[in-house]
């Protein structure tokens, strides 16, 4: 009833909305239906930032919005879906398919805090492959996956294929160790230009003790794009060399 409600004060107004906020709502796949129908049938009022976090979406909730977001008359520039825990790795898909055939790349993309139950990047690499600059500028996957090395590696390669650097990525939580970090960082060595300026690392299982060889390297490179790096509350143990050698890398 308050959706409903909702809808009928938006569709009377001649101008779209800047943002809508619907945050620990309750919304499930019904509401989602209700609001986004809405939105499609009235796209002069269309949010632009639309933010459901902490609500009950799931994956038919998911396939709804990739139907919104293939819309071409749909002007949206963020999407936030964080601590929908009913989101699968099908719902994921979903989103990610719709964002890769759109015509505008998605300012901001924010699917953190959600247990999609296993490897989000794989779904991912499949979306985005033909066209990597159709990847969100900023995309917030913080506590939402579990891969191994070789999809950090493959996840690096498509990011670096990037004409442009992504703003931020967030990858906080997700039990990353130096060695995916190394596979992850190591794929932008060809191509330094397309190193995110913001990795946000927080909170992860990265020690480089005797290991910081791939992010000094990547810091070394005069045109790595990288302006912000954050390693904060990881298993930081790092011996004298290894601090050396990423200290003398910021030299450059």
């Amino acid at each position: 009833n308050v959706i409903s409600l909702l809808v009928t004060i938006l569709s009377r107004r001649q101008f779209s909305v800047e943002e809508i906020q619907l945050i620990d709502c309750k919304i499930g796949d019904e509401e989602i239906q209700i609001l986004l129908s809405a939105f499609k049938k009235h796209p002069t009022i269309g949010p632009k930032k639309i933010c459901l976090d902490s609500n009950r979406i799931g994956d038919e909730g998911c396939r709804t919005i990739s139907e919104y977001l293939e819309d071409k008359r749909v002007e949206i520039e963020l999407l936030s879906l964080s601590d929908n825990s009913r989101i699968t790795l099908t719902g994921f898909q979903h989103i990610a398919k719709a964002l890769a055939g759109r015509r505008r790349a998605l300012r901001k993309l924010d699917v953190s805090r959600n247990n999609f139950g296993g490897n989000l990047l794989t779904p991912f690499v499949e979306a985005f492959s033909s066209d990597p600059d159709m990847i969100p500028d900023e995309l917030d996957l913080t506590s939402s996956t579990s891969a191994d090395t070789q999809s950090w590696r493959i996840f690096g390669k498509l990011l670096a294929r990037r004409r442009f650097p992504m703003t931020a990525i967030r990858l906080g939580r997700n039990s990353i160790s130096h060695i995916d970090l190394s596979a992850f960082v190591t794929a932008f060595n060809s191509r330094p230009r397309s190193t995110p300026k913001i990795l946000d690392l927080l909170s992860n299982n990265i020690n480089l003790r005797g290991d910081g060889d791939a992010m000094a390297n990547l810091l070394a490179k005069p045109n790595c794009s990288l302006e912000r790096l954050i390693m904060i509350r990881n298993d930081f143990l790092l011996d004298e060399n290894s601090a050396l050698r990423i200290i003398d890398s910021l030299e450059y």
